[in-house]
C-alpha cells in the first residue's frame, strides 16, 4: 500500500483548543494524549538515525483514535519490516510487519493508518475489544473518525488483494478476528460503554438496535439523538455517564420530551454492568418494554461474539471500478 500524508480534525486543532472545565470531554482526552505521545515519538526519533513507522496503539493515539482501556500499553511501538533492522531505543518495543503498511505523516513523524494498526493488534485481541476499537475509528463525531464501518470493512478486502500480489500465502494471525469483529461495527457511536451496550443486549438475542436514532419532535421545535433505539416500538437505551454530571435539569427536560412523545426510555448507569446478574436484568429490563409495545422477544442464552459474528461472515464481491463492496 502506498504512503498517505493524512491528519484528522482533533489533530490539527491540538495545539490551538482549550479544553472545557469539568469532565473531560473524549475530544480533549484524544487532544491531550495525542500531544504526549507526539513528543515522546519525536525524542525517540532523535534518537535513532533510521526513520521511525510508529505503529500499534502508539499510531492509534497520534491518530487521535479512542483506544479502549484494555489495550493502552505505556510503551511506544515501532514497526519493522525484519527483526535485523530493530534498534535499542529506551522506552521502544519493535514489532516485526512484513505486510501492507499504509502510513500517515504528520510534522515528521510517520505512523500507520488506524486500519493498519487495527490488524496489527488482532492477535492478542479480543473481538469484543476490537469491535470496541472500530467504533471508536467510526465514531459520530467528525473530528474523530476515519472511516465509515463499510469503508474498514473494505480496507480489509483490500489489505488481502495487496497482500497476495506481494506474495504471502497466509494473512497476519488475528485477521479473522479483525474480519468477524467488522460484521458488529457500527457507524456513529459516541463511546465504549454505547459499543459494549449495544453488543450485550445482541448477546441475548435482542434485536439490532439503531445507533444515534435521531429523533425529532417538531411540536418542541427538539432534535435528539438516542443512544440506542428501537424506532418502531419507540423505545430508547441510553447510557446515563458521567458526562451528565451537572446536567440535570437539562437531562430532565430532554426525558420529559422524549416521553410525552410516547417513548419508553431506558436509563443504564455503570451499576448495570457491575455483574452477569445486573446485565441480565437489564437486558430483561428492555426486553419487557419492546413486548409492551408488541415485539415478540425471545431472550437466548447469551452468546459470545465470536457466536454472534457466525452469521455475519463478511462475502466480498468486485465492482466495476475494482473495488470491494460487502454484501
Amino acid at each position: 500500500m502506498n504512503e498517505v500524508t493524512q491528519l484528522s480534525g482533533l489533530l490539527l486543532q491540538s495545539s490551538g483548543r482549550k479544553p472545557r472545565q469539568g469532565v473531560e470531554r473524549t475530544s480533549d482526552k484524544l487532544m491531550r494524549v495525542f500531544a504526549q505521545t507526539f513528543e515522546r515519538c519525536k525524542h525517540a526519533q532523535s534518537r535513532s538515525s533510521k526513520s521511525l513507522v510508529f505503529a500499534s496503539t502508539t499510531a492509534l493515539k497520534l491518530a487521535c483514535v479512542d483506544v479502549p482501556r484494555e489495550l493502552d500499553e505505556e510503551e511506544l511501538v515501532v514497526a519493522v519490516p525484519n527483526p535485523a533492522v530493530r534498534s535499542n531505543i529506551r522506552g521502544v518495543r519493535f514489532v516485526v510487519w512484513r505486510y501492507p503498511m499504509r502510513m500517515v505523516v504528520a510534522d515528521g513523524i510517520r505512523f500507520v493508518a488506524p486500519d493498519v494498526a487495527w490488524l496489527m493488534l488482532a492477535r492478542k485481541t479480543a473481538i469484543t475489544d476490537l469491535v470496541k476499537l472500530g467504533d471508536a475509528m467510526t465514531r459520530r463525531d467528525a473530528e474523530q473518525r476515519w472511516f465509515s464501518s463499510s469503508q474498514l470493512a473494505s480496507s480489509l478486502g483490500e489489505f488481502e488483494d495487496e497482500s497476495r500480489r506481494m506474495g504471502f500465502g497466509n494473512l497476519p494471525a488475528g485477521f479473522d478476528r479483525c474480519r468477524r469483529a467488522s460484521t458488529l461495527v457500527r457507524d456513529n457511536t459516541d463511546s465504549f460503554r454505547e459499543t459494549e451496550l449495544r453488543l450485550l443486549l445482541e448477546s441475548y438475542g435482542l434485536p439490532q438496535p439503531h445507533v444515534n436514532y435521531r429523533l425529532d419532535l417538531p411540536q418542541r421545535s427538539a432534535r435528539y439523538f438516542l443512544d440506542l433505539a428501537y424506532p418502531d416500538a419507540k423505545v430508547a437505551v441510553e447510557y446515563d455517564g458521567a458526562q451528565h454530571a451537572g446536567r440535570w435539569e437539562s437531562d430532565q427536560t430532554r426525558l420529559k420530551a422524549i416521553e410525552d412523545a410516547h417513548w419508553m426510555h431506558v436509563s443504564v448507569t455503570n451499576e448495570d454492568f457491575r455483574d452477569e446478574a445486573s446485565r441480565r436484568r437489564l437486558v430483561h429490563s428492555v426486553a419487557d418494554r419492546l413486548s409492551r409495545c408488541g415485539c415478540r422477544v425471545t431472550l437466548s442464552v447469551r452468546q459470545t461474539e465470536q457466536q454472534l459474528t457466525d452469521g455475519r461472515r463478511i462475502r466480498w464481491r468486485r465492482s466495476a471500478d475494482g473495488n470491494h463492496a460487502r454484501l
